[in-house]
């Protein structure tokens, strides 16, 4: 059931650990497909968690989601249960324990990418983003975007002072801009951290509904870069 390019992938980023874990993916998979009932379809190609589509008791189309254990992995957890109620994908069932979580299955599960009217897209954006924000009131330490600016610096040390296959001019303004707007951060907001046009899909039963949250606190217009990115 695990792809070879994922396999790949895995045990290059985080070596014996990671041949480990898919290990224990194959086993836990065989666990839950009795626990669960569960039928597996073809894995989706993604490039850091294991997630399949299922069939629960013959039933119910579902996703199993199952990743690697590590703090983004443990965000997203938390996140998908803060946003619940609020535009995000239905969580079925969840296992921090373990490491997976069991979501709805969104039909037909088109991207934003699939409308092509500008205006629409923008006002759906703004639809799913405005359901989506709202002020933490989990106990849950999320990162914030001041602990992401520091991938600025950590680039700098992995490429000796140099920036790598980024253009220097790119990374000297962020260097700039990051301090300047962080220093009048205010009106915080848990947000989605990857709001763009891939992680916004239609459903029949749901209408435009978001997926992946990163889990990430700072100012609602953050939110927007991924979106921007993408169009």
């Amino acid at each position: 059931m695990i792809p070879t390019d994922f396999r790949s992938k895995m045990q290059t980023m985080y070596g014996e650990s990671g041949e480990g874990w898919i290990s224990n993916v194959e086993e836990l998979m065989v666990i839950l497909q009795e626990r669960l009932c569960l039928t597996y379809g073809e894995p989706f190609s993604l490039s850091y968690n294991f997630v399949v589509p299922v069939r629960i008791d013959h039933e119910r189309d579902a996703v199993l989601k199952i990743g690697y254990p590590n703090n983004d992995f443990s965000n997203e957890f938390h996140a998908l249960q803060d946003f619940q109620g609020r535009g995000m994908v239905e969580v079925l069932d969840i296992n921090k324990d373990e490491g997976w979580i069991l979501l709805d299955r969104l039909s037909p599960g088109s991207s934003l990418h699939s409308i092509e009217d500008e205006e629409e897209v923008l006002h759906v954006f703004a639809h799913v983003a405005h359901r989506l924000w709202h002020k933490p009131v989990s106990h849950h330490p999320y990162p914030a975007v001041q602990s992401w600016s520091k991938g600025v610096g950590r680039l700098r040390e992995q490429f000796n002072g140099g920036t790598g296959p980024l253009p220097e001019e790119i990374v000297s303004k962020a260097e700039m801009l990051y301090p300047e707007l962080l220093s009048s951060a205010h009106n915080l907001f848990l947000l989605h951290g990857d709001l763009h046009h891939g992680n916004i899909l239609f459903s029949k039963s749901s209408g435009w509904t978001a997926i992946d949250p990163k889990g990430l606190i700072g100012e609602r217009e953050y939110d927007c870069i991924q979106f921007t990115l993408n169009e």
